[in-house]
């Protein structure tokens, strides 16, 4: 399906776009990637383990609609068990981490869109930076 495919295209462009921008201003130093068992653009805060992950999804058995994420161990986090995430959710689905639902933040104006993404990125990386190093 083209329509569906050129709506892919474009959030697949805002992810790296974002996922870039995120990674050039909060200086992490390693590089994004494609998931392809998942379809997923990951960029990973830690060297030597998978468990902490931003990433872009276009959806899955468990989100139907593409989500934005901060992936994060199931174990081993007990400073983050009682945070309530300021933008998103938290999932514990298959994995545990926080979830932004695109529908949750479309509108008309695609630079208050990349506002809204970034702001999620940031605040929960910001949160979890000091557990991880």
């Amino acid at each position: 399906n083209q329509h569906v495919f050129n709506e892919l295209s474009i959030y697949y462009a805002n992810a790296h776009y974002l996922l870039t921008q995120i990674k050039d201003n909060l200086e992490i130093e390693f590089d994004i990637y494609a998931e392809p068992a998942k379809l997923s653009l990951c960029l990973p805060l830690k060297s030597d383990s998978e468990d902490y992950i931003l990433r872009f999804t276009p959806g899955d058995k468990n989100f139907l609609e593409p989500y934005f994420a901060v992936q994060v161990p199931e174990s081993g986090n007990d400073n983050l068990k009682n945070f309530i995430p300021p933008i998103g959710f938290w999932n514990n689905k298959d994995w545990t981490g926080m979830v932004l639902l695109t529908g949750d933040f479309l509108s008309l104006d695609p630079e208050k869109e990349r506002e809204k993404v970034y702001d999620f990125f940031k605040t929960n990386y910001e949160k979890i930076i000091d557990h991880i190093k």
